[in-house]
């Protein structure tokens, strides 16, 4: 299935909305039952039909911790290869190897933690 989030960056949050994609490539939100077309305050971030170790559902611009925090990635689409996948943005535990993360594993040792809107949270 495929699902979108949207988050705001008026509200700083993530809101609850309606998408609609036009043929001709437009993307229309519906903000208080009035469709405009999207702007750049809003943020789409797609389900990448994954879950974490806590069957929470992944998005794209999700942060998660690996192996109990050893390493802190980030999920991104990656377009050379038209798939999504993780991007290192921190690196605790220095001792243990990391021969990447393929998003099989995600649901076995990955734990999201926020989204990359939240810099305040760890």
């Amino acid at each position: 299935m495929i699902k979108f989030r949207v988050w705001s960056k008026i509200e700083r949050a993530y809101i609850k909305t309606d998408l609609l994609f036009d043929g001709g490539g437009d993307i229309l939100i519906n903000i208080n039952n009035i469709w405009e077309e999207l702007s750049d305050n809003y943020v789409i971030e797609q389900f990448t039909g994954q879950v974490d170790k806590n069957k929470v559902e992944v998005y794209a611009g999700d942060v998660f911790s690996v192996d109990g925090g050893k390493r802190i990635c980030a999920v991104e689409w990656f377009e050379p290869q038209s798939c999504f996948d993780t991007k290192l943005i921190e690196v605790i535990d220095y001792d243990t190897p990391f021969l990447g993360l393929p998003n099989s594993a995600w649901k076995y040792r990955c734990e999201i933690i926020r989204s990359i809107h939240d810099k305040d949270k760890v």
